[in-house]
């Protein structure tokens, strides 16, 4: 019948947006609207010899490779990279950092989280006040936030509450002047759905240095 044709459609629907949100997409509309691309709003020039803090979860965790991007990142650039990144790692844990870290011993700030709130469901007013947290905290500073990676998996966050979180880092970069990557755009190689091979903490970086007008 017509209700049941229109049922399942719905329910299609649904299946192709939950499996979509972390899945490279190549529709930016999905995170914010068009144009918003990462690099037409660089904020600032990174310069050799200074020193930054690098914020993330498995995909940066040093402990999980034998030159995670952060090394080839600091190796190219000049820059001395203090990586606290931690598997599993959400925006709760950045709360922590912020609070605890001395803030002033660092020019530079990169936030690359939101993955795993999104992957592990985290509720999306809890994700939004650890973002706006450690944002608050990092005001007036030289900071890099990053949105979620492309995760090619099933995720618990509801598909709306993840499009709107990955809106509202968006938009928290513009709110603080920031500046803002698209790390969902990022190509590299994969050992699995999300994480990369040794090669690919190298296209991260490249990704990055790319991002930022350094390469």
């Amino acid at each position: 019948t017509g209700e049941i044709k229109m049922k399942k459609n719905i329910l299609l629907l649904n299946i192709i947006l939950a499996l979509g949100i972390l899945s490279g997409c190549n529709n930016e509309k999905d995170y914010y609207e068009p144009g918003d691309f990462h690099n037409n709003i660089i904020k600032f020039n990174m310069e050799p010899n200074k020193k930054a803090l690098i914020m993330g979860d498995s995909i940066t965790d040093d402990i999980l490779y034998k030159k995670d991007w952060s090394k080839w990142f600091a190796e190219e650039t000049g820059i001395e990279v203090t990586n606290v990144a931690v598997l599993n790692s959400v925006y709760d844990l950045y709360r922590d950092n912020v609070d605890t870290l001395n803030l002033d011993d660092y020019d530079y700030f990169f936030l690359m989280g939101g993955t795993n709130n999104i992957y592990f469901g985290i509720p999306l007013s809890k994700s939004i006040s650890d973002l706006e947290y450690v944002c608050e905290k990092l005001k007036g500073k030289k900071v890099v936030l990053i949105s979620p990676f492309a995760w090619n998996s099933t995720v618990l966050m509801p598909a709306e509450d993840a499009i709107a979180f990955r809106k509202r880092i968006y938009e928290n970069a513009i709110k603080y002047n920031f500046t803002f990557i698209n790390a969902s755009k990022f190509v590299y190689e994969r050992r699995d759905s999300i994480h990369p091979t040794e090669l690919g903490c190298k296209n991260i970086s490249d990704e990055m240095m790319k991002a930022l007008n350094l390469k």
